[in-house]
C-alpha cells in the first residue's frame, strides 16, 4: 500500500509552527534548546514521542486493550465500570519497572516510586507494557498501583500481570496502605511526558545519575546522604579493571587488595566513577567493585558499591564482609593516580 505523504513534510509553515509550539512547551518546563536537540540524537526518544502522539487511536475501550494484551485469563471484575480507561494512556512511554527486592507495604512502595520522580502506573499502561513485553510477567509479577477498585468488602484491589500454572494472567491483588508485598513483586511506574525532555526538578544530580543507568535493582541505602558525590571524576577512558588474578591469587583481604592497587600507581574508583563506567563501558556481566567509596551501615559494617548482573537485569548494591573475600572472584575499578 502506498503511504500518503505527510502534509507536514511539505508544508514548511506548519512544520515551523509545530516546532515553535513544542519549543514553548519545553521552555515552560524549564528546558532549553539542548533538550530539543535530543530528538535528533536519541532514537528511543523519537519512538516514545511518536507513541505518545498515536496512543489510543486504535484501542478505544478496556476490552480492546485486554484483547491486545492477550492474557490467558483475566479477573472478571476488571471491567469498564470498575476501571474506566483513557485510551491516550495506553502507552509505555516514560515507564520504568521498579524491583525493590525487599518486603514493603503499599504505602512504602508508592513513596519510594514518587521519590524517584515517577507515579504508579495505570491499568492502561500496565496492559500496554504487557503487549510489548509479554514474557516479563512470567519472570515476576508486575503491579500497577495507579489504578484500583474498591471491592464490596471494602478492600482496595489493583491489577497485576503474572503467571499462574504456566498461563499469563491479569489478576487483582489487595493493596491497602498497610498490605505487604514480598520481594518478588515488581511495580510499573510512569513519569510525565514532559520528563522525556526535561529532567524532573525533584530528582537531584545523584538520582539522575542512577536513573540514567537503567538499573533493575538499586540498594535503597545507595543515596547522596550515605555517598556524597565529592571529589574528582576522571574520564571513563582512564578507568580500567583489575581482577583478583592480577594480585597473584584469589582470597585477598580488602586491605591487601587496596595496598596492591596503590603500589601499582592506581587509586580505587569512587561510586560516581563506577556509575559513569556502568553507563559507558560495563559489559553487564562482570561484578565490579568501587573500593574508593564506602559507608558504615547500621550494624557497623563497612560496605562498598558493586555492579552486578542479577536474575532480572543489571543492578547496583552494597557489598560487606570486606575482611574476607576468599573464594569470591570480583573485578575492581581503578584509575591512574
Amino acid at each position: 500500500m502506498v503511504q500518503k505523504k505527510s502534509e507536514f513534510v511539505s508544508a514548511a509553515g506548519t512544520t515551523f509552527e509545530i516546532i515553535q509550539k513544542l519549543s514553548g512547551a519545553v521552555r515552560d518546563l524549564g528546558g532549553s534548546d539542548d533538550h530539543l536537540r535530543r530528538i535528533l540524537s536519541d532514537e528511543e526518544l523519537r519512538r516514545e514521542i511518536a507513541k505518545l502522539l498515536v496512543a489510543g487511536t486504535c484501542r478505544k475501550t478496556l476490552g480492546d486493550m485486554l484483547k491486545a494484551c492477550g492474557n490467558d485469563w483475566a479477573n472478571s471484575a476488571i471491567t469498564e465500570e470498575h476501571f474506566p480507561v483513557k485510551p491516550e494512556l495506553f502507552t509505555v512511554a516514560g515507564t520504568k519497572v521498579f524491583h525493590f527486592n525487599r518486603i514493603m507495604t503499599t504505602k512504602e512502595v508508592e513513596a519510594a516510586i514518587r521519590a524517584k520522580g515517577y507515579e504508579p502506573a495505570s491499568i492502561e499502561t500496565l496492559l500496554a507494557y504487557g503487549v510489548e513485553n509479554p514474557r516479563e510477567q512470567r519472570k515476576h509479577p508486575i503491579v500497577a498501583l495507579g489504578s484500583s477498585w474498591v471491592h464490596p468488602g471494602g478492600s482496595r484491589e489493583v491489577p497485576c500481570l503474572c503467571e499462574y500454572d504456566r498461563k499469563r494472567q491479569l489478576r487483582l491483588w489487595y493493596a491497602n496502605p498497610k498490605n505487604y508485598w514480598c520481594e518478588d513483586y515488581c511495580f510499573l511506574a510512569s513519569r510525565k511526558s514532559s520528563m522525556l525532555f526535561v529532567a524532573d526538578p525533584q530528582l537531584n544530580v545523584f538520582d539522575q545519575m542512577i536513573e540514567d543507568c537503567k538499573f533493575v535493582d538499586v540498594d535503597h541505602d545507595i543515596n547522596e546522604q550515605n555517598f556524597p558525590l565529592a571529589g574528582p571524576v576522571v574520564d571513563v577512558s582512564d578507568m580500567l579493571l583489575v581482577s583478583q588474578k592480577d594480585f597473584g591469587s584469589q582470597g585477598k583481604t580488602f586491605a591487601q587488595i587496596k595496598t596492591f592497587i596503590d603500589s601499582e600507581g592506581y587509586r580505587c574508583a569512587t561510586l560516581a566513577e563506577l556509575i559513569d563506567y556502568a553507563k559507558a563501558k560495563w559489559d553487564d556481566k562482570d561484578a565490579v567493585i568501587a573500593l574508593g567509596s564506602f559507608w558504615v551501615d547500621q550494624h557497623g559494617h563497612r560496605v562498598v558499591p558493586r555492579l552486578y548482573r542479577g536474575v532480572h537485569g543489571p543492578g547496583l548494591d552494597l557489598l560487606d564482609r570486606l575482611d574476607d573475600l576468599s573464594g569470591i572472584s570480583y573485578s575492581f575499578l581503578v584509575v591512574r593516580k
